[in-house]
């Protein structure tokens, strides 16, 4: 379980569109805090999108819809949020589009996440500093058995203020 050393995200909202604070994700706060994600951490947690990255975004959401709307047509507002373990390999910008999307997500509540392939510790650092940036420090991060020694992009990135 990797743990958070006071990491506090720089604040410049001159380098993203986002402008002013955003509400944390709905499960990972409670309503005695008072945090909110700046622009900075939006432009962290998302990173730079290419066209390709969109595309497949798109194309996720397009494929999600039909079981969303199932979901969301029986009108139940009391429904209960559904547990969610986000198995992933962490250091794609997929992967953090994958995470931010279930974090905003109101009916999914991520309960466990699991990091696999490769530097697992590595990988497990990067999840753990996007869920803190986000406020959702509370998330247990699962680690996965190491594959070989390859390293990815956000490993630098990761490795600041976070300990094993």
């Amino acid at each position: 379980m990797l743990s958070r050393a006071g990491h506090k995200p720089p604040k410049n909202p001159k380098t993203h569109a986002v402008k002013g604070p955003l509400p944390f994700p709905p499960h990972c706060t409670s309503e005695t805090q008072s945090h909110t994600m700046d622009a900075m951490s939006v432009g962290l947690l998302f990173g730079s999108v290419t066209f390709w990255n969109f595309g497949v975004l798109l194309w996720l959401l397009a494929a999600a819809l039909p079981a969303a709307s199932a979901a969301i047509a029986d009108g139940s507002p009391s429904a209960q949020p559904v547990p969610v373990i986000l198995d992933t390999v962490g250091t794609f910008m997929d992967d953090s589009f994958a995470l931010a999307m279930l974090l905003r997500t109101p009916h999914l509540v991520l309960k466990l996440l699991v990091t696999a392939s490769h530097d697992v510790v590595g990988r497990a650092r990067v999840a753990a500093k996007h869920l803190s940036l986000v406020g959702c420090d509370a998330v247990p991060i699962g680690i996965g058995v190491p594959s070989d020694n390859g390293t990815g992009a956000l490993f630098p990135w990761a490795a600041k203020q976070f300990f094993v």
